[in-house]
């Protein structure tokens, strides 16, 4: 996410998951730490709207890197208005921010265990 402020709490959040949690400021940032990581990371909860690189465009970039991969995009959107922003490839999961903590533990909870199912 490139606002710190959500970054931060979401990092926060999901620390307290006792997860190991890596951040980017834009998508750019982010597929690059994938690039680097993709091999140690569980799943990607990655902004619909970021500077440098979109969300979607970075979700392209780390399928190609591993199809598999399970990603929540956020977004302020709405799922529908989102869902109709996102061509073809569709995320693993959803959050639409302002979003709480339990919001967040369920859908990469879930996400994760469809991924190894």
């Amino acid at each position: 996410d490139d606002d710190l402020r959500v970054r931060t709490v979401a990092c926060s959040f999901i620390e307290k998951l006792n997860f190991e949690v890596l951040t980017a400021d834009d998508g750019k940032e982010g597929l690059d730490q994938y690039r680097e990581h993709h091999n140690n990371l569980s799943a990607v909860l990655l902004d619909m709207t970021m500077p440098v690189l979109g969300g979607v465009e970075a979700m392209a970039g780390m399928r190609k890197i591993d199809p598999d991969v399970p990603i929540i995009l956020v977004s302020g959107y709405s799922e529908t208005e989102a869902g109709a922003l996102v061509a073809g490839d569709r995320p693993e999961g959803f959050l639409q921010k302002p979003f709480k903590a339990k919001e967040l533990k369920t859908i990469l909870f879930e996400v994760m265990h469809r991924s190894t199912t």
